[in-house]
């Protein structure tokens, strides 16, 4: 079943000056703010994701190719989404993930992985966990 959420964000003023809009999760010029979210039986998935979040994480071809590796990992306090570069190493992709969009972390988290050398064109998809 396909959902439609018509999602009206009224930014507030922040003592700074600006508008602190809660879309973007920053203080920035715009005045307000409206998205539209399209979603099958599951959290919004273009919605801003938040701290404490669960991601389910998935890299194509990173362990053989055809067989992707797949994880769900908790956004930390300070907005970071950590796991393992590969399973079982204490090497991890770190990521900013609150206030943005599973796309925009998608993007960040290939770039991670080309930064260190590992897939040049990573196929990530992130999804909010249900």
């Amino acid at each position: 079943m396909l959902h439609l959420y018509l999602v009206t964000l009224i930014p507030v003023f922040s003592l700074a000056g600006g508008v602190h809009c809660q879309h973007h999760q920053q203080t920035c010029g715009e005045t307000a703010c409206t998205a539209f979210i399209l979603d099958e039986d599951g959290p919004p998935q273009s919605a801003a994701i938040a701290i404490h979040e669960k991601l389910s994480v998935e890299v194509a071809d990173l362990l053989e190719p055809g067989k992707p590796m797949k994880i769900t990992a908790e956004v930390d306090k300070e907005g970071d989404l950590s796991f393992p570069i590969v399973p079982g190493s204490k090497t991890l992709i770190k990521v900013k993930a609150a206030g943005k969009t599973c796309k925009d972390v998608e993007q960040s988290i290939a770039k991670a992985y080309k930064d260190a050398n590992v897939l040049n064109n990573a196929t990530v998809t992130v999804t909010k966990a249900k």
